[in-house]
């Protein structure tokens, strides 16, 4: 009887130290657009524990994802509670899936955290005359495209001088393209403006 009263004693031990070596921390991410200057819904964001091997900054780090998930509709994405170890060889934090993008938010153990992650990712877009030329006689197609709020800063791909473009690293929002085709005889002029979204690639096609 003794030795289970022992026993007892010793586990209740444990668990009052244990509640000790940890302490409940929360965190709200709002994930933001700073080239379109709004929320980015269906965003992937982590929150992700560091553990130091040996002391603060230095030896064998261990890094593990403890949530993960993606954001609402309001581009935020609410992780709620959960335990944090109080230890200076524990650090957490939030990132997306680009950390060369912008990196990472550490976050305050003990508290609740709302921090924001702002991206600046961009977008792959590939344009292309179908079918592309040469045409016969004196038929012709020429591409403007250019970003609505930059319009200075303009592509101009004609039959002449007509090569597949694709371009990576194009800022995010709408773009225009005015399309001037003649074709045995008949002009015709098109306009067109599409919106391109963060980390996607596009095709646009040109029909002659």
């Amino acid at each position: 009887m003794k030795r289970i009263q022992l026993i007892f004693i010793f586990l209740f031990l444990m668990g009052i130290y244990s509640c000790k070596k940890k302490e409940t921390t929360s965190v709200k991410v709002t994930v933001w657009d700073s080239d379109l200057n709004r929320v980015v819904p269906n965003w992937k964001v982590y929150l992700e524990e560091k553990h130091y091997k040996t002391t603060l900054g230095s030896g064998t780090d261990a890094y593990s994802v403890i949530l993960e998930g993606y954001t609402d509709a309001n581009g935020q994405k609410d992780f709620g509670e959960f335990d944090t170890y109080k230890s200076n060889k524990y650090d957490y934090a939030v990132r997306t899936d680009n950390l060369l993008n912008i990196g990472e938010i550490e976050i305050d153990k003990g508290t609740s955290n709302n921090v924001t992650l702002k991206i600046t990712e961009r977008f792959k877009l590939q344009r292309r005359f179908v079918p592309p030329p040469p045409y016969s006689g004196s038929d012709s197609m020429r591409l403007e495209f250019y970003e609505i709020t930059n319009n200075m800063l303009r592509l101009v791909l004609t039959s002449s001088n007509y090569y597949p473009y694709e371009a990576g690293g194009l800022i995010s929002g709408t773009y225009c393209y005015n399309i001037d085709k003649y074709k045995a005889g008949v002009y015709t002029n098109i306009k067109d403006t599409v919106f391109y979204d963060v980390n996607s690639s596009y095709e646009y096609n040109v029909s002659w």
